[in-house]
């Protein structure tokens, strides 16, 4: 093998991201706000549909990528979303304003 591991660092970006969170059943504003934001697809929670929140609304990315409520949805550099769990999210992110 002519390639040996190396380490890198990723370059300091500023990125926008929106943390989702539902806090009561049938918040279908806040959903839809995020996900017209976003982009998604904006899905009223019905039984069956979001088996980790039952009845609680979510959104679906343009990805395919469902996000759970507590995420971070993230537009990448390349405009793109994506969704980012929160352990993630604060292990590599900090705050640095409003967008």
């Amino acid at each position: 093998m002519t390639d040996a591991i190396q380490r890198f660092r990723m370059k300091p970006v500023e990125i926008e991201a929106v943390r989702y969170e539902v806090h009561v059943r049938h918040d279908w504003d806040g959903a839809s706000a995020v996900a017209e934001w976003c982009g998604g697809k904006f899905c009223p929670g019905a039984p069956g549909n979001f088996p980790q929140k039952p009845g609680y609304p979510h959104i679906e990315l343009a990805s395919g990528e469902w996000v759970d409520p507590g995420d971070w949805i993230v537009r990448g550099i390349d405009g793109k979303f994506s969704r980012c769990s929160p352990d993630v999210f604060e292990l590599t992110h900090e705050p640095v304003g409003p967008a």
